[in-house]
């Protein structure tokens, strides 16, 4: 499981950066913040891909978007999705 999970963490790394080269446009974003967030608190973002919808050239992916605070309480969550080309 360990080598499983460094491979997933390491491929995490990179979506952010593979995003940006083929993103063509943010479609929809929306965020609901459930708890206040104060000065010195640390706070965990987390994106998680719950749709995935395919057309000739490009396709949208729909993400999940939540934060943590440091007590594991849930402070925002919400949905974006994004226009990206497909690739070659």
């Amino acid at each position: 499981m360990g080598c499983r999970f460094q491979r997933c963490a390491l491929r995490s790394r990179e979506f952010p950066h593979e995003l940006h080269k083929s993103l063509i446009g943010l479609l929809e974003h929306s965020a609901k913040f459930l708890k206040p967030v104060y000065r010195g608190d640390t706070v965990y973002p987390a994106l998680e891909i719950i749709e995935l919808t395919p057309s000739k050239t490009t396709g949208v992916i729909t993400l999940r978007v939540t934060v943590h605070n440091q007590n594991r309480q849930l402070v925002l969550e919400g949905i974006q999705k994004m226009l990206v080309r497909k690739r070659a």
